[in-house]
């Protein structure tokens, strides 16, 4: 296939991003963080971690943090993913992720 007719067909099927999302390294984090808990998933390894800080939620992955952003009463976005909380922010024993690749993901705390 010639680039040039391949370009505006990759263009048409971009996705833009659902939310911004900021996203900073474990170093250097300002604000203390109130730890809520390590969460993990029966259908996939390793675990997250989800704090507070400043009044706004953070998803933990790899040492990295994403600043969540609220959608709604328990349910929060980030970059490709939907956050459901199954409890207030500050007792949240579980929770399901919304991946685009891997939707309805259970995570429980540990």
């Amino acid at each position: 296939m010639d680039p040039r007719d391949l370009l505006p067909r990759v263009a048409a099927v971009r996705r833009e991003p659902k939310a911004v999302v900021r996203r900073q390294d474990a170093v250097g984090v300002e604000s203390p963080h109130i730890e809520l808990g390590t969460y993990t998933c029966d259908q996939i390894p390793g675990s997250l971690r989800l704090t507070r800080s400043a009044g706004t939620l953070h998803l933990w992955r790899r040492g990295t943090r994403d600043q969540l952003t609220q959608a709604g009463p328990a349910t929060y976005t980030g970059n490709g993913y939907t956050l459901t909380l199954n409890g207030t922010a500050d007792r949240a024993d579980q929770f399901s992720l919304d991946l685009d690749r891997a939707p309805g993901l259970a995570y429980v705390r540990r």
